[in-house]
């Protein structure tokens, strides 16, 4: 197919189907990575394969995906802004409301179930205890999650689920929540020229710090975000065009790449090989998967099977990432009560499969799509509303 038809393609889809791709990898790195707490004896074929690889780098993968998305969604607002210059309420509070309506349902509904099976359904323990459940689900509606689980493991507070980590997944969601806080209000205010300069000494600036999993700066690296937003800018611009791989169109050349860099990332990651620049590294080699995707001529995989069911992880791939804890404690709690000192991992990840994919899919139709949809027209409403008669903005 040429590439023509194949961006024809991807436009009547409405989505660059390479980005879906990515978030379906990152959302099965993470899956894997956590399945310890699942497999929570220590299933000797699973601990063999961190031996080699590990796969915590999902996190930066879905950083830097949601750096790039976010960035795009915003480019004709902000471009059209820093023409003629929008009063602040109209730039900003559409996007804060688009994000509320689009995360927070769902968040707050799977910080709140854990709550009940650590009170009525944990004969097994595997949902920890009720207090530090609550206070982990009070940090994750709070936004606040990040600071929450440093305070956990650095300071000693004592308030967290150490050990039954369902909610730990937040601390990325909470800082998500608070990079994008800031950032409409870094759009406004910063002149164009000056912005990608800004950004990119943000990225140098913590590409070499030593940020190992679970140390205090670890919870607020924002490299891999800032990279995606990078990439954002420069799509479509004439050296994006120049330097696109089209040697990627031939399959077994681009089988090679892909799967190449996502064997450095998991590498990069392993537990035994975590240094000064691992995170760095992990952020660059994602920024790379994100720059072929941006091209979106399904450079990453072909269209076909094995694309139609990643672009179906990738569409649930927030959800599977709230979900997918709890799921795990609640086959742990059913094994316990079926087949009481039994460890069988087939069947313990059989199970937690089917949870999976019943609960995500009831989930994203119920509740993540329609708010998702309520948000989008709620800020339509908003961009559509008179503006005042007179706009202030930055001075460019």
């Amino acid at each position: 197919m040429n590439r023509s038809s194949t961006a024809r393609r991807g436009a009547a889809d409405g989505l660059n189907q390479d980005i879906q791709f990515l978030r379906a990898v990152a959302i099965l790195f993470t899956l894997f990575q956590h399945m310890e707490y699942l497999l929570y004896w220590g299933e000797p074929r699973y601990q063999s394969v961190f031996r080699v690889f590990g796969f915590w780098s999902g996190v930066d993968l879905f950083f830097c995906i949601s750096g790039f998305v976010i960035m795009r969604s915003m480019l004709a607002q902000w471009r059209s802004h820093c023409a003629q210059p929008l009063p602040f309420a109209r730039f900003a509070v559409p996007f804060w409301t688009r994000r509320a309506w689009r995360l927070w349902p769902a968040a707050w509904l799977w910080a709140i179930l854990p709550i009940g099976g650590a009170l009525w359904f944990n004969q097994s323990g595997a949902f920890g205890a009720v207090r530090p459940m609550l206070l982990d689900a009070a940090a994750a509606v709070l936004q606040i999650a990040n600071f929450h689980w440093v305070g956990c493991y650095h300071y000693g507070t004592g308030n967290c689920n150490i050990g039954a980590w369902l909610l730990i997944a937040y601390w990325s969601l909470s800082l998500e929540e608070q990079f994008y806080f800031l950032f409409p209000i870094v759009l406004f205010f910063a002149r164009p020229r000056l912005l990608p300069w800004l950004l990119a000494l943000l990225v140098v600036v913590q590409l070499p710090l030593h940020r190992a999993p679970l140390e205090a700066i670890w919870f607020f690296r924002t490299d891999a975000l800032l990279i995606g937003i990078l990439l954002a800018l420069w799509t479509g611009r004439a050296s994006h065009r120049a330097i696109e791989p089209r040697l990627l169109r031939r399959r077994p050349l681009a089988l090679i790449v892909v799967l190449g860099l996502l064997l450095a990332v998991a590498a990069v990651s392993a537990p035994h090989d975590i240094g000064r620049f691992t995170t760095g590294a992990i952020a660059l080699l994602c920024g790379v998967l994100v720059w072929l995707a941006s091209y979106d001529r399904d450079y990453l995989w072909p269209r076909g099977v094995g694309k139609r069911f990643m672009s179906w992880c990738g569409a649930r791939s927030y959800t599977l990432y709230l979900i997918h804890m709890p799921v795990y404690a609640l086959t742990r709690e059913i094994w316990a009560r079926l087949a009481p000192g039994e460890m069988h991992a087939p069947g313990y990840v059989l199970t937690a499969l089917l949870l999976m994919v019943a609960f995500a899919e009831a989930n994203y139709r119920l509740v993540e799509w329609p708010s998702r949809e309520r948000g989008r027209r709620i800020a339509r409403r908003m961009m559509a509303a008179p503006e005042p008669a007179a706009a202030v903005g930055p001075a460019r």
